[in-house]
């Protein structure tokens, strides 16, 4: 089973050195989903617990993810993928991850990408400072997967009603 995740991995151009073999996953949307709908998704969360139960959820609702757990791993991830959308908490054991937002943001900006940024910090201003630097929904731990689905999928519809 890792040496199949790895060479996953590898086939994006994913360095071993770059993974924890069971930190990154990738997973492939089911058939039926519909082509207008986003297929990529970064997960950047640190729990491991939580980021598996977003994984699932954002899984069955037919969308790519890449799970990581760390600042690295995350990019090392977007220099190789394209992404429609991702999800970042702020604290993150190798960095911030409002910085990473803010770094992805400016690495493709050909194609917009959909930030939502979550955190169980009670800073005030925070959720204020996280849509300046250009997060689109701001979730605060703890929440329900369906709160990140509905945020993700409210964005990609207005997106495509317009």
């Amino acid at each position: 089973m890792k040496d199949e995740l790895f060479n996953q991995h590898r086939s994006l151009g994913v360095k071993r050195a770059d993974l924890h073999e069971d930190t990154i996953h990738i997973v492939t949307a089911g058939c039926g989903v519909p082509v207008n709908k986003p297929q990529t998704l970064l997960l950047v969360e640190d729990d491991r617990h939580i980021a598996l139960a977003f994984k699932i959820r954002l899984t069955a609702a037919g969308y790519t993810v890449y799970m990581c757990t760390s600042v690295t791993e995350a990019r090392a991830i977007a220099g190789v993928c394209t992404l429609d959308a991702a999800v970042f908490d702020i604290n993150l054991p190798d960095g911030n991850g409002l910085d990473l937002m803010v770094e992805l943001q400016a690495r493709q900006q050909a194609k917009p990408i959909v930030c939502i940024v979550m955190s169980a910090s009670k800073t005030v201003g925070l959720r204020e400072k996280a849509m300046k630097m250009g997060a689109y929904e701001f979730l605060e731990k703890p929440f329900h997967s369906a709160e990140l689905l509905d945020a993700i999928q409210s964005h990609f519809a207005i997106a495509h009603a317009s």
